[in-house]
């Protein structure tokens, strides 16, 4: 009896131990990607951007906002799951190399395009960022390949904090950056070359610390045929496609908030640039701490389906908070709604998330995990970019209309939750 328990605290550890190569890689490649954000909103919204003249109109750097940063969920509607295909036909290591290779490369094609004031290499960049910047589906499956099912949830949650942690940082030292040093000659390019060094130590770990997890790429070799009929065979699960339908609804509403309210605050509440990152940091840790406690603690006491529900009602509650701020954000107290509610959005999205991520995995099976988190990265991808097109639309019109408009797909997933095909298809 000894003797197992040994075992098994030896496993335990090993499959810890196998997980720090892996978030120190996600740390250094997020918190580059994160710095980039929140010059994002300045390079379309301020008046010193090189990429528009002084007098172009709000309407039109928000359909340019909102079109640039469609690309990379689009894009990465075809770039994501081929990724993590081959992450379970090559393995794991491979890919991740190279997905951190990409971030370099958009990170130093962005900072070109802020130099010379080119919109088109900006767009360029965002496309780079799209195909190869995409590390966090790659770690969700090694976490399913360590994981038990019991635990995937909480595990999936550390992942989703070491993803928040770096994006408390990321945003403060891109706020920071933006305009600190060398701001006549570089613009907003800083963080984009700060970011590039990040990418290049994420690079780094990835190559020479982090151990393959998918031991049946090693062993087993399979043709691109059986690759992508089991692939095919997994898309035709009901349960992933019921799953995907629920995952589809609430990150349209966490997708077009997250793109859409560093816009909001700057334009509608006036935010400086500092104040931009500490909003987006703000947000991060409130999807760190939920990550790195909430989930392990509430997941004690309510199941997965039920969770999800609860999470949604949550994110209303916060978009009310929200939209009472945008309608009152000349009144001093009513305005500081802008902040409270973004607590409850970002804890609602990433408990959801995290057992959505879980449901995924638990569904595919050991041998699929790249392959089921190719398909849930391929719903947040096309989601994203649907509503960062349509926020751009609507940005044009009212710079707070995306953010009255994105609860909507919450609102519809708590309707569909009690419905009978839910319980039936999801909980059998």
């Amino acid at each position: 009896m000894n003797l197992l328990v040994n075992n098994i605290s030896k496993s335990d550890i090993k499959r810890k131990k196998s997980l720090i190569p892996l978030f120190t890689v996600i740390f250094f490649d997020h918190t580059g990607i994160s710095m980039i954000f929140p010059v994002l909103t300045l390079i379309f919204f301020d008046s010193q951007t090189r990429l528009f003249d002084p007098g172009v109109s709000q309407a039109t750097r928000s359909l340019f906002y909102g079109l640039c940063n469609s690309l990379p969920p689009f894009i990465g509607m075809i770039a994501v799951p081929i990724l993590s295909i081959l992450s379970d036909k090559l393995g794991r290591k491979k890919i991740l190399f190279v997905c951190t290779l990409g971030t370099v490369i958009f990170s130093l094609c962005g900072a070109t395009g802020i130099l010379i004031g080119s919109v088109v290499i900006v767009f360029i960049s965002r496309s780079f960022n799209g195909v190869f910047a995409r590390v966090q589906p790659i770690g969700q499956a090694i976490v399913g390949d360590i994981s038990e099912s019991y635990e995937k949830p909480e595990k999936m949650g550390y992942l989703q904090f070491m993803v928040s942690f770096s994006s408390i940082i990321g945003p403060i030292i891109g706020g920071y950056l933006a305009k600190s040093f060398f701001f006549g000659q570089l613009n907003f390019s800083l963080p984009y070359f700060v970011a590039a060094m990040m990418a290049v130590i994420a690079a780094f770990f990835a190559l020479f610390y982090f151990r393959e997890t998918n031991h049946t790429a090693i062993h087993q070799k399979t043709t691109c045929s059986e690759t992508f009929l089991s692939f095919i065979n997994l898309l035709k699960n009901k349960k992933i496609l019921q799953i995907s339908f629920i995952l589809m609804l609430f990150q349209f509403t966490w997708g077009t908030y997250y793109q859409f309210a560093p816009p909001l605050v700057k334009v509608l509440f006036g935010f400086s640039y500092e104040n931009i990152g500490i909003f987006i940091a703000a947000r991060a840790l409130c999807l760190a701490l939920t990550a790195l406690i909430g989930i392990k603690f509430i997941g004690k006491f309510v199941k997965k389906d039920k969770l999800i529900r609860y999470s949604n009602y949550v994110i209303v509650l916060g978009f009310i908070m929200t939209i009472m701020a945008c309608f009152f954000h000349n009144n001093v107290y009513l305005s500081k709604l802008v902040w409270l509610g973004m607590i409850p959005i970002t804890v609602g999205d990433i408990i959801a998330f995290c057992c959505v991520s879980a449901l995924y995995s638990d569904v595919a099976g050991h041998h699929d995990q790249g392959k089921s988190m190719g398909i849930c990265f391929f719903i947040v991808s096309a989601v994203w970019g649907i509503g960062s097109m349509m926020g751009g639309v609507f940005g044009a019109v009212s710079i707070s209309l995306p953010i009255i408009v994105a609860p909507i797909g919450s609102i519809i997933f708590i309707i569909y939750s009690h419905s009978k095909q839910y319980k039936n298809l999801l909980l059998n």
